[in-house]
């Protein structure tokens, strides 16, 4: 969750999606506790089952996911605040996943608008980049690419933010059906060269399923170096390949 800067913030937060299979319900667990996996009344007491838990049902329901990114670099001497989006839809079991991102990449005191597209099926993972007048395709093996699936999960920021806050709950409610709790925590370093704050928020269903997730990091008393991440997880939905896929098999 801490974006290469020399790059782009085209760390391209990315998430994935999918085709072929007809919408899945994404069902809570039966709860006999309001909380998630891994929480209790006093907070996050075992991150990893926690983690555990949404990998699993995103997995197996699939999901929709979108995210969006800020990184606050200097380009020409100034600060500039650079986005990334991205959209990614997948299938339950993960069988089909696409993603699409935009974001930048910047080169020196320049910035080129930059898109990221990636779709996979059971056997094979196509990634397609467009920058300025250049696009290029690649293709793996299903196999080769497990950071297609991370796409979607994105269990990378949740253990990170985890590991570096500590969380309490700020409230459970029934929503949609069902048992949301909301997970909160902020802590500022005030030192004397370089106070800091990280923040975050979680919002996760009774089955671990993680709803969404808020974070912002800022480093010092400047601009630069300054992220927002926000991501959210919804059920899945069908999707067929895109047109570049299509008239690659053609």
């Amino acid at each position: 969750m801490r974006p290469a800067l020399h790059v782009a913030a085209v760390a391209l937060l990315l998430v994935a999606g999918c085709m072929g299979q007809g919408p899945a319900p994404a069902p809570d667990s039966t709860e006999t506790t309001p909380y998630p996996p891994g929480v209790s009344a006093d907070g996050v007491a075992n991150a990893s089952a926690l983690v555990g838990a949404h990998s699993d049902h995103v997995t197996t329901h699939g999901a929709v996911v979108t995210s969006n990114g800020t990184t606050t670099v200097r380009i020409g001497g100034e600060p500039r605040t650079v986005e990334t989006n991205a959209t990614a839809r997948a299938t339950p079991n993960l069988t089909r996943i696409h993603v699409v991102s935009w974001g930048v990449r910047v080169s020196g005191n320049e910035t080129a608008p930059e898109r990221y597209e990636v779709y996979a099926n059971e056997t094979t993972v196509l990634e397609r980049i467009a920058h300025e007048n250049e696009t290029s395709v690649r293709s793996e093996r299903r196999g080769d690419a497990p950071i297609v699936v991370e796409r979607v999960v994105r269990t990378q920021p949740l253990r990170a933010v985890l590991g570096a806050l500590d969380f309490e709950v700020a409230g459970t409610e029934r929503r949609n059906g069902r048992t949301v709790t909301t997970l909160t925590a902020d802590e500022t370093a005030l030192g004397d060269d370089t106070p800091s704050r990280h923040a975050a928020t979680l919002e996760v269903a009774a089955s671990g399923r993680v709803l969404s997730l808020s974070t912002v990091r800022d480093r010092n008393t400047t601009a630069v170096g300054q992220r927002t991440l926000d991501v959210t997880w919804a059920n899945a939905t069908t999707v067929e390949p895109p047109a570049w896929v299509r008239e690659r098999r053609q």
